[in-house]
């Protein structure tokens, strides 16, 4: 019974999301984020566990470590752009991951063309103030 006990805890047990995160020093986890804080409209009672990533490669890292150790997860990202609904109910075995302004996610570049490419972490209004400051817009 006891040599059971000890391989279930050994080799089946869930590994607490906090131990895989030990690996990732620079991301920031809230295991009870509340939507309010994070909907445009603060929308939402629930609370939501959730990671902070600033970079392309400790997104991949923390998604990949937690699609390793913990394959039974549903990942879900959030951008900077309008996050309108909320929930008021947790989602079980659900953990958003939070794209913040940085080195990758923050970037908005302007093209020869006139197009931009916009980072996720940018909001509308980031996107359209930086595209005015190139003198892109005005009254059509």
């Amino acid at each position: 019974m006891i040599l059971l006990k000890f391989i279930r805890n050994k080799f089946f047990r869930k590994v607490a999301v906090e131990e895989i995160l030990q690996g990732f020093p620079s991301l920031k986890y809230n295991p009870r984020a509340k939507w309010s804080d994070y909907t445009t409209l603060g929308a939402g009672l629930g609370t939501f566990p959730l990671i902070k990533v600033n970079s392309i490669a400790n997104a991949s890292g923390v998604v990949a470590a937690l699609c390793k150790k913990r394959s039974e997860l549903t990942l879900r990202s959030l951008g900077g752009g309008t996050n309108l609904v909320g929930a008021d109910r947790i989602l079980p075995d659900t953990i958003f991951i939070k794209l913040d302004p940085g080195e990758d996610f923050g970037k908005i570049e302007l093209y020869k063309d006139g197009s931009f490419l916009a980072g996720a972490a940018n909001s509308l209004k980031n996107v359209l103030d930086h595209a005015c400051a190139c003198g892109y817009g005005g009254a059509a």
